[in-house]
């Protein structure tokens, strides 16, 4: 677990506001996150690249993953 002592809403909140950081930093659009119990996931309106954060990952996964954390929107900002 990424914060052990802390909700997991307060988790996923934590991690999608990380998340809308990074896509914004690469000019991505993102749209409505779509949440589930333990996950939560959003695409770009403009290129369709998707973000995504689990608030419970296994110890050999990751928390925050996806195209739009890692690449530039292909129709973004220039």
């Amino acid at each position: 677990m990424i914060y052990p002592d802390m909700d997991t809403t307060v988790k996923l909140n934590n991690l999608i506001g990380q998340a809308m950081d990074s896509c914004q930093f690469r000019g991505h659009s993102m749209g409505q996150w779509q949440k589930s119990q333990r996950s939560a996931y959003s695409n770009c309106l403009v290129c369709g690249g998707q973000a995504s954060v689990k608030a419970d990952p296994l110890p050999n996964g990751i928390g925050i993953c996806g195209a739009a954390l890692a690449i530039h929107c292909a129709g973004g900002r220039s």
